[in-house]
């Protein structure tokens, strides 16, 4: 009887360990078939009130449209009292759910001059 060398047994681990992850890899794609894509759970803010800041464009917009059309309170808060206004008609036509609440954020900064 012949005893295996130390070359051969590590092939054999190693083929062993990919055949393993192989198998562990296809079982991971079937199941996304079988089971589907995993999905995230909305938190439920329906009657929750929500302050979201720099609501008139952009990302504060976009958050502002998604928690009105869960029906969440959303309070809207920017600098410019027009813009604001705008976004909130336009979520307001788009969604007909949740309540909107303009806040015109001021801004007070203190400026230290030098006396020279």
């Amino acid at each position: 009887m012949e005893v295996p060398n130390q070359s051969t047994s590590r092939n054999v681990d190693f083929c062993l360990m990919f055949f393993l992850y192989i198998l562990e890899y296809l079982f991971r794609v079937c199941s996304i078939f079988i089971v589907g894509t995993p999905k995230y759970e909305e938190e439920d803010v329906n009657k929750k009130i929500v302050i979201v800041t720099g609501a008139n464009s952009g990302l504060g917009k976009a958050t502002s449209y998604q928690l009105a059309r869960r029906g969440a309170t959303v309070v809207m808060a920017g600098r410019n009292a027009t813009k604001l206004a705008r976004a909130a008609s336009d979520i307001r036509s788009r969604t007909g759910a949740g309540e909107l609440v303009i806040i015109r954020m001021l801004i007070i900064t203190k400026f230290c001059h030098s006396s020279q």
